[in-house]
């Protein structure tokens, strides 16, 4: 795997168990959804994440948690992926963490790139079909299903969420 990535970004992992001595199993950012591998401890430097992140799909409600605990730092309304590109379920991390140059654009003031890719799309606007949660210039669509399978935000909404989830906090994408 490159590294940097193909977006120039420093290559980012999910730790799911420390292995047999020296090694670590780790959620990598590739198709299929969930792939893991295992690498070597002394490759990376290792550091670890706060709070987690839980997309509802169908409730269009996006919450963020302290830790492993129940405690709710952040709730919001978000869109979701249309019937044709819904929004992949599953366990993901945030791999990328973008401040967009353009807060009025499409994609509003943050792009939280996510592990999880779209099982419809191969590709989108050039990329790899990988989904994000971010802004809009749309705010009157949201809650509802409106992206290609991303998680659409308000803006002040994913300016709260950027910092509370830096590279390598878990998203959990679930259907309720």
């Amino acid at each position: 795997m490159d590294n940097p990535t193909w977006e120039h970004v420093p290559l980012a992992f999910m730790v799911k168990e420390h292995g047999p001595p020296g090694w670590l199993h780790v959620q990598v950012s590739r198709r299929p959804n969930e792939r893991t591998a295992w690498i070597h401890a002394s490759d990376v430097a290792l550091r670890p994440v706060d709070n987690r992140i839980v997309v509802q799909r169908e409730s269009h409600v996006l919450t963020v948690y302290k830790g492993t605990t129940d405690e709710v730092l952040f709730q919001a309304p978000v869109g979701t992926g249309v019937d044709r590109t819904p929004t992949p379920l599953g366990n993901f991390f945030v791999d990328i963490v973008v401040h967009i140059d353009n807060p009025n654009g499409a994609y509003g003031p943050y792009q939280l790139s996510v592990a999880a890719f779209s099982d419809v799309l191969q590709s989108f606007d050039g990329g790899v079909g990988q989904i994000a949660i971010h802004g809009t210039n749309h705010p009157n669509l949201i809650p509802g299903y409106i992206s290609n399978g991303c998680v659409r935000m308000l803006n002040d909404d994913v300016t709260q969420v950027a910092a509370l989830a830096p590279v390598g906090t878990p998203v959990s994408i679930v259907s309720s």
